[in-house]
């Protein structure tokens, strides 16, 4: 092609010297030459078989010729060379020896570079070549002389020259060129030798920011020099570079010099921070030689990603083999920023490497090897890698071993025209894989084989894979194995067999590839699941019990025609507690429609099937049905009954279904919550309208309407939902004898995305009774802003105060609580309304806590009071510190005072059986200031102590007793005005009182047993024993008890008094009494005989100790004296008392008396006694009374 080349070429000169040298002779004699020479070449070049053409040709040697219009053109007419201009001529002439400077000056030159091929194919027929010659050295007498060159330029060349000049000067010409390539504009300027047979100079080269300089003379050779190129400017001259991002620059010097086998060359070239793709590669130095045959590169060295690369090489091209041997070393480098790796997570260490290449080029051989690799990514790791190649033109043998996921990697092989391979993975562990798989957590052991063996192009193959402990995501898979065989025309698998879930899948088939399309059958089957087996292999599973079991699916490929079928049956099943039956699925497909045979279970005592079908189009139609009828749903083991029926319908296209479903329960029951008409519709597409009703207990209507969203492009919908319930009466939903009643109302609305809704929930209700207690204006709000989280707060009004409570609840792996609350102030009258007449009291509470369902409800919290307890006797300064841990209640320390003294409080309840168990005890009362608030006349001295328990039932009524006991020791009392008359001013001495009782929610009682007990020389009594009620709730109507009997259970105190008093003036008053009026003395005021009696006996009276029995009844603001007795005396009782009758009187004998009511109120202050001491007074009063009582009895 070169010869080729260079003989069209030398044709193409030929015609042009012979148009010019024969113009130029005929020129020299003139105009008239000139003109002789246009019209005689234009007549020569219209005979030579080429399209050659000029407008005009004029001049001569002296001044210059003009050749104007030149056209070149191939013979079929195609444009290879248009010049508008070219002027030629010679200066500086001489004769001897002959010689002389050649000008030239050109412009407007066009060149079709793609017609030049087949315009020299021309120039060859028209000048065929002859055998090439060997020929001297052409000696040119000429010298450049001035030159100018403008717009020079290809029409489908990258080049355009806009001007060069060359001007002479005394030694050396100056150069000056503007260029372009592609648009970039290139600089040339420097010195050139005028010498034609041996140019020199020293000629600069500017461009893109670089600079090569060429500075020698052709004989003696030439030094060329590179510096300052930056690759990411090369972008600019050739545009496809640009995806590469290169960047760094490159430098280096070059020495031509020339030999007689050609231009020997020496230099050494490197480049500088090297980068692609934005990734950093590294820096070399290359030094190369040729000595125009060999060429070598020795000792070049450099750095590639982190690593040291070596190489050393040579090549003969003297030689005819072209002998060939290169040598690259790389060690240490890592490819993790490396292009194609960087960003993706992978990291590649090289290790070591080494690469041999040596032999003539047709029968090059070569060998590599790495050690030490190590690959990464996620995590994941292959590590310790190794291998080796030997290879020539036509084989390669090869071999690899490694660790992949903690496992064994061997391979190894030959490829060639034939292949013959094989490799193996041995217990490679696929928990490394966690990594990759987060939510997954696989799992199992994993042993691999494979083979190849045959033509190149389609080698037979081998496969074999053994698992064990298989599993992840919680679900585990016993056994596994596989074997699959083939060519890259067909692959069979011969068999999968899979042991799981306590049965076993198994599979087969084979596929090949053939006019068509794919050709194949595959066949599976599964079956004999148990629950154990489930259990076992998937711990989460809710199937706890499973029946016979079976399913296969199967598939057929025919290259266009495709078809398949799957089958699944459970004889029964017992899912999350619910009792499945009969499960079947059945569905064909027959690559155009997939078709829903049928698929049902029976549940919940009812049955719910599906079918239709889908057409798999570009936009599959869809055609389902679904039904449901006579779901129990008492079969779910709540507290809900009632029969569901529905129906949902399926229909329009994917892009655009259309949704209708309907549920109805024409009677819901949850617990004694009866609802009726329940109707739940949903329909729409993308947006959905859903609504609900029902009609509530007492007419009232629960109703709910909205509307959800589901974007068929899968972006997530919306949610806009609201449901409410007005005016429901509690006590129709809470089981019977429950004290609890009230109106509530309440809203539920859910709003938000589809996948995270805002959902809040509020119920309220004016009033809340619960038994006694009044709760006014309850309201709780539950707000879910994240599908795991859930804001709760609570308050109602307990009498003046409104307390709060607040939570945070949250449902991720599992529900879990905080919560915390908080009251000042709280009337006890608001939590204990049946005591409101006894105590008295304000309570506040800090409580705060967590729950979850492990560990159940963990809380502390603080129950306070000021005070606490009835008008006359209270606990101040009542802290009551309390934990919670699960179901039980503690107070562990308890503290409070009475009077100044100190009072522990220890207790412990159930909140499971809602039993609350207390202790109090007390110590060093101190007596007078324990009766002071009761304003009782008289000074009181000592200390009691107070010791109780208590034993409560908690819930909607409250139920149990306080129990204890009062102890004192060493009471005196003193200057108790009526008590001098007896005592003559000495204090009554109490020497030890023991009181216990029994308190109830409807009674405080004084048990049998309760004494006081005086010192040996007390002048008023020896002892006294007390029972009986001091409060209790009055008793307005019992079924089946008379009013008449319930007149007494009116009173708050009926307290039952015996002892030994001093009493012999009082015996021998109310006997004398007794005859008197039997007597029936006449002409005598009864009341001046008694009182006249009365006066003298107990002013005179000795010590006289009898055992006397009374009672002391009425409300605390009027007490009276019944039923006094005194030992051998006359009874003066009231007949037929209903409470402490009869049976508390005495013997037979007793009932023969005549029997009196004797009554009279104990005085605490002045009366209407004529005595100026607070003695007298006292004395004149109960005398007053008694004489009163005597002789109103008499008259009835």
């Amino acid at each position: 092609m070169r010869k080729i080349y260079r003989r069209s070429l030398a044709g193409l000169c030929t015609v042009l010297i012979i148009l010019v040298a024969a113009c130029a002779v005929l020129l020299f004699v003139g105009d008239w030459g000139a003109r002789l020479a246009s019209r005689y070449g234009k007549q020569y070049l219209a005979g030579v078989p080429l399209d050659v053409t000029f407008d005009d040709l004029r001049g001569n040697l002296g001044s210059g010729y003009d050749l104007t219009g030149l056209s070149l053109r191939t013979q079929s007419g195609s444009d290879v060379l248009e010049l508008k201009d070219l002027r030629f001529g010679l200066s500086r002439l001489s004769l001897s020896p002959l010689g002389g400077s050649l000008d030239l000056r050109s412009s407007g030159l066009r060149l079709t570079a793609g017609n030049l091929s087949e315009f020299f194919k021309d120039v060859d027929a028209a000048f065929p070549s002859e055998p090439e010659k060997q020929q001297e050295p052409f000696h040119s007498p000429l010298q450049l002389g001035t030159v100018l060159i403008e717009d020079w330029q290809g029409t489908d060349l990258p080049w355009a020259v806009e001007r060069l000049s060359v001007a002479p000067g005394e030694k050396f010409s100056q150069l000056e060129a503007s260029l372009s390539w592609q648009g970039v504009p290139i600089h040339l300027s420097g010195l050139v030798s005028p010498d034609l047979n041996d140019p020199a100079g020293n000629v600069t080269v500017q461009a893109l920011d670089a600079s090569i300089t060429l500075s020698g003379r052709l004989s003696e050779g030439f030094d060329v020099t590179l510096s300052g190129l930056k690759l990411d400017k090369l972008k600019e001259l050739e545009r496809s570079l640009e995806p590469l991002q290169l960047g760094g620059s490159l430098s280096g010097s070059v020495r031509l010099v020339p030999t007689k086998n050609g231009w020997a060359i020496s230099g050494r070239l490197s480049g500088q921070d090297l980068a692609a793709l934005g990734s950093l590669i590294g820096s070399f130095v290359l030094p190369f030689k040729y000595d125009g045959s060999m060429a070598s590169v020795d000792g070049a060295s450099g750095t590639v990603f982190g690593g040291a690369l070596a190489a050393d090489g040579t090549f003969d091209a003297g030689d005819p083999n072209f002998p060939l041997f290169l040598q690259v070393k790389l060690t240490g480098a890592r490819l993790d920023k490396a292009p194609g790796v960087k960003g993706t997570g992978a990291g590649v260490g090289l290790g070591a490497v080494d690469v041999q290449l040596a032999g003539p080029l047709k029968e090059l051989s070569g060998k590599a090897s790495f050690s030490d690799a190590r690959l990464s990514w996620q995590g994941l790791t292959a590590q310790k890698l190794k291998g080796q190649a030997a290879f020539d033109l036509g084989n390669a043998d090869f071999s690899l071993s490694g660790q992949v996921l903690g496992g064994s990697l061997n391979a190894s092989g030959t490829v060639g025209e034939t292949v013959k391979a094989k490799a193996s993975l041995k217990g490679a562990n696929l928990s490394g894989l966690s990594v990759l798989l987060p939510g997954v957590s696989p799992k199992g052991k994993v042993t691999a084989s494979a083979s190849a063996e045959g033509p190149r192009q389609n080698p037979n193959f081998s496969l074999s894979l053994q698992a064990s402990g298989l599993g992840g995501k919680g679900v585990t898979v016993d056994s596994l194995s596989a074997e699959a065989l083939g060519s890259m025309e067909e692959i069979k698998l011969s068999s999968l067999k899979a042991g799981l879930f306590g049965g076993s899948l198994k599979a087969s088939g084979a596929f090949r590839l053939a006019s068509g399309g794919l050709w194949g059958d595959l066949e599976a089957s599964a079956g004999g699941f148990t629950a154990k087996g489930l259990k076992k292999g998937w711990p989460a599973s809710p199937v706890s019990s499973l029946g016979k079991n079976s399913a296969s699916a199967s598939v057929h490929l025919q290259g266009p025609k495709r078809s398949a079928a799957a089958k699944v049956s459970a004889a029964s099943a017992v899912v999350s507690g619910t009792a499945l039956k009969d499960a079947v699925f059945s569905a064909d497909w027959d690559g155009k429609r997939l078709m829903v045979n049928k698929a049902g279970v029976k549940l919940l005592g009812g049955q719910t099937d599906l079918s239709g079908d889908v057409t798999l189009e570009a936009d599959p139609a869809l055609n389902l049905f679904g039904t449901a009828s006579k779901l129990d749903l008492r079969a779910l083991g709540m507290p809900l009954s009632g029969f569901v029926n529905g129906k949902v319908k399926l229909g329009g296209t994917v892009s655009k279904p259309q949704l209708d479903a309907q549920v109805n329960l024409p009677q819901l029951a949850v617990g004694r919550l009866v609802l009726q008409n329940c109707v739940l519709a949903a329909s729409g597409f993308g947006k959905y309208s859903v609504r609900l009703s029902a009609d509530g207990p007492d007419g009232n209507l629960l109703k709910g309407e909205g509307t959800f969203s589901l974007p068929a492009d899968g972006a997530g919908g919306t949610v806009d939902l609201t449901a409410e319930l007005s005016r429901f009466d509690l006590s129709s939903v809470v089981p019977p004898m429950t004290p609890l009643s009230g109106l509530i109302s309440g809203q539920l609305t859910a709003k938000g995305s589809l996948l995270q809704p805002s959902v809040t929930a509020r119920v309220w209700s004016d009033k809340i009774q619960s038994g006694a207690i009044t709760v006014l204006k309850p309201e709780a709000q539950a707000v879910m802003t994240q599908l795991d989280k859930i804001d709760v707060t609570m308050a109602a009004g307990l009498g003046d105060r409104r307390p709060e409570a607040k939570a945070l609840v949250t449902l991720k792996n599992g529900i879990k609580a905080e919560f915390h609350s908080s009251a000042q102030g709280i009337p006890l009258s608001a939590l204990v309304p049946d005591a409101k007449d006894v105590l008295a009291g304000r309570l506040s509470w800090k409580v705060k806590g967590k729950f979850t369902p492990k560990a159940g409800v963990q809380a502390d919290g603080l129950v306070s009071s000021d005070r606490l307890g009835t008008r006359w006797i209270a606990l101040d300064d009542l802290s009551l510190p309390m934990t919670v841990r699960s179901s039980v209640l503690k107070i562990p320390a308890g503290t409070a005072s009475l009077v100044g003294a100190p009072v522990t409080i220890q207790a412990t309840g159930d909140l499971k059986s809602q039993n609350l168990k207390a202790a109090l005890d007390a110590s060093n009362i101190q007596v007078d200031r324990l009766v002071a608030p009761f304003k009782v006349p008289g000074k009181f001295s000592g200390a009691m102590e107070l010791h109780a328990k208590a034993d409560f039932q908690m819930g909607g009524l409250l139920s149990g007793a306080l129990t204890g006991e009062v102890i004192g020791k060493d009471v005196f009392i003193n200057d108790v005005p009526y008590m001098k008359l007896v005592t003559s001013g000495s204090p009554v001495k109490i020497k030890k009182a023991l009181i216990t009782f029994r308190a109830t929610p409807d009674e405080v009682f004084i048990l049998p047993g309760s004494t006081m007990s005086a010192w040996a020389d007390d002048p008023v009594f020896s002892y006294v024993a007390f029972s009986g009620p001091v409060w209790r709730q009055s008793l307005e109507s019992v079924p089946g008890v008379p009013k008449d009997l319930l007149a007494g259970s009116r009173d708050t105190v009926k307290l039952a008094v015996n002892g030994n008093f001093n009493v012999k003036a009082l015996n021998s008053l109310l006997g004398g009494i007794g005859v008197l009026i039997q007597g029936g003395m006449e002409g005598a005021d009864p009341k001046e005989l008694a009182s006249g009696f009365v006066q003298g006996l107990i002013g005179n009276a000795k010590n006289q100790f009898r055992d006397v029995s009374f009672t002391v009844a009425g409300p605390y603001d009027d007490l009276r004296v019944d039923d006094l007795k005194i030992e051998n005396e006359i009874s003066f009782a009231r007949k037929n008392d209903w409470a402490y009758g009869a049976g508390h009187i005495g013997d037979e004998s007793k009932k023969q008396e005549t029997s009196y009511s004797l009554k009279f109120k104990i005085p605490v202050g002045p009366g209407e006694g004529k005595g100026s001491s607070v003695g007298e007074q006292a004395t004149n009063q109960i005398l007053k009374q008694i004489v009163d009582s005597l002789i109103q009895g008499a008259e009835e």
